[in-house]
């Protein structure tokens, strides 16, 4: 089976979702039949991906979706109301795309999990999508929900053990409206068929809960850590992706010299804004550094697949490159020194440079 692994090298919001897309529509050019996998993370991804004049921001479909790639769920967060809703935006667009399909692994995310992470101050303070997920997580560890799983005989119950859980009194049209696409999505559970699979990132590694910055870290395993060791194999090909400069969306690690990048790249961010439960969407610039903090982290020397690096928006660079290197700031550096100081200094070989554009 070809696998290949698309991951956020440092913070989230390189350009995991443009590239999940261009690996969809590589394999079908080859008459392949995709599959993408998300295997973290939910609907808090934020994936955004042009395709013949269509926009669209995925949540929680992968991002093949535009060309009709079906998704699978072997890990992270359901909110069925999130991925209803979702579903009709993308037949809105005129998609003939099948609900994902969803493992028992799966933990669902409800409305009165969203309501206790958008007013709880430690969660706030830490950093929050404002999506429900560490709530969530929290909630399945605990003794209380210990081998709960949903179906659409007990999901009743399951959200009243919701309440209860919280102290919070009942909903009735948003539990109406749970039950409702909670069981249109488990009724329409039909697995594809396929030849390629492609998973999908859904943040950085150094958001990651084994290997991030704690505590501004996302409740799930979002590098090789979380995907199963039988499809990391060699000939597995993983994609490093990040931004020829450091993002940062939301609390934690503070990217360096952030007006001198805003002076020297362009780019519009439509979906990176400065409000919201994440807060102000910070850049940096590029760090050697810290991207073999990440590999250190991930022990990624360890494993026996490909590694290519790519590079997104490369066509938002207005003058030479700025980076940091051994603690020291490089000015000056023309785009092939930059790509140079990257493949010397990272401690990680690449079969491949790939570089990708703003749409």
């Amino acid at each position: 089976m070809e696998t290949k692994i698309v991951l956020g090298f440092a913070f989230g919001d390189e350009g995991k979702g443009r590239t999940v897309h261009k690996l969809c529509r590589e394999a079908l050019q080859l008459n392949k039949k995709p599959l993408v996998i998300r295997y973290s993370g939910g609907p808090q991804c934020g994936h955004r991906v042009v395709h013949n004049d269509v926009s669209h921001v995925f949540a929680s479909f992968g991002s093949g979706s535009l060309l009709n790639v079906p998704t699978k769920y072997i890990g992270g967060y359901i909110d069925p109301i999130s991925m209803f809703l979702e579903y009709r935006e993308l037949l809105n667009l005129g998609l003939k795309i099948p609900y994902p399909i969803i493992s028992k692994e799966c933990m669902f995310i409800t409305h009165y999990d969203i309501m206790y992470g958008r007013n709880d101050s430690k969660i706030l303070s830490d950093g929050t999508c404002g999506k429900g997920i560490f709530p969530t997580f929290k909630r399945y560890n605990d003794k209380l929900f210990g081998g709960f799983i949903p179906n659409y005989k007990n999901i009743s119950e399951y959200l009243e053990l919701c309440r209860d859980y919280y102290n919070y009194p009942k909903n009735n049209y948003l539990d109406r409206r749970y039950i409702q696409y909670f069981n249109e999505i488990m009724n329409h559970q039909e697995e594809p068929d396929y030849d390629c699979l492609i998973f999908e990132g859904s943040q950085g590694l150094l958001l990651d809960m084994e290997h991030g910055f704690m505590p501004h870290c996302t409740p799930s395993k979002v590098g090789l850590n979380g995907i199963p060791k039988k499809y990391l194999t060699e000939g597995t090909e993983v994609y490093l992706v990040t931004r020829p400069y450091l993002t940062r969306h939301g609390n934690g690690y503070e990217p360096k010299y952030g007006e001198l990048v805003n002076n020297t790249f362009t780019l519009e961010e439509p979906t990176n804004l400065d409000y919201g439960y994440q807060g102000k969407f910070k850049r940096g610039i590029f760090d050697v550094d810290l991207l073999n903090i990440a590999i250190k982290r991930h022990n990624l020397i360890d494993y026996n697949v490909e590694y290519n690096l790519v590079l997104t928006h490369m066509d938002c660079v207005k003058h030479d490159y700025i980076y940091f290197l051994n603690k020291e700031e490089i000015y000056g550096g023309s785009v092939d020194s930059f790509l140079i100081a990257i493949n010397n200094n990272l401690n990680l070989k690449f079969s491949r440079n790939i570089y990708s554009y703003s749409e």
